[in-house]
């Protein structure tokens, strides 16, 4: 073979390499869009070391990310959007917070009751992240469990005198100040 032909050669080779190589589209990449063959379908168990697929997040029914009960369900990426008026906001399981649960969802990621988020302007109340002039308050069904949310409903002109919130609001059973904020439990 005659050396003018060796460069020509060469080009259809690295063309042949080039169009028989993966790209880097085809690479197994959990943080793009393509479900992963590991991936739970949706309504499938998961969990932190087995997630979903990229159209859903694991859901779990404790809302404690797989620490307390360590498998959750596939649920769907909600496809109509978000929208939250509430001055509250929702700790997720990767630590971010979120206007609400369903901002957390579009970010595949369920509401976690850690308290594993971090803001200087707002205080852990359960899944819910108040600022200071909200106090966060424990409700009491007669049956079920407690729920902690933040007392926007909840008006006191006591500030942060426990005393005087518990002659104010008589059904409320405790009180305490933490973190420069009303802690109240009371019946629902």
């Amino acid at each position: 073979m005659t050396s003018q032909y060796r460069p020509l050669r060469a080009l259809a080779a690295l063309g042949l390499l080039l169009l028989t190589s993966p790209s880097c589209s085809d690479k197994d990449d959990t943080t793009n869009s393509e479900t992963s063959s590991d991936s739970g379908a949706i309504g499938e168990s998961c969990s932190p070391d087995s997630p979903c697929s990229s159209d859903g997040y694991c859901d779990y029914a404790d809302d404690l990310c797989g620490t307390g009960e360590p498998t959750g369900r596939c649920v769907a990426i909600p496809k109509d959007g978000c929208s939250s008026g509430d001055p509250v906001n929702d700790c997720g399981c990767n630590g971010a917070l979120e206007p609400d649960g369903c901002f957390l969802a579009l970010n595949y990621t369920d509401i976690s009751l850690l308290e594993n988020c971090t803001d200087d302007l707002l205080r852990a109340c359960g899944a819910n992240y108040c600022t200071t002039f909200y106090p966060c308050v424990t409700s009491v069904p007669e049956n079920g469990e407690p729920s902690k949310s933040c007392g926007p409903g909840f008006t006191t002109e006591c500030d942060l005198d426990c005393d005087c919130l518990l002659m104010e609001r008589p059904d409320c059973t405790e009180c305490a100040v933490e973190d420069g904020r009303l802690l109240v439990t009371c019946p629902e």
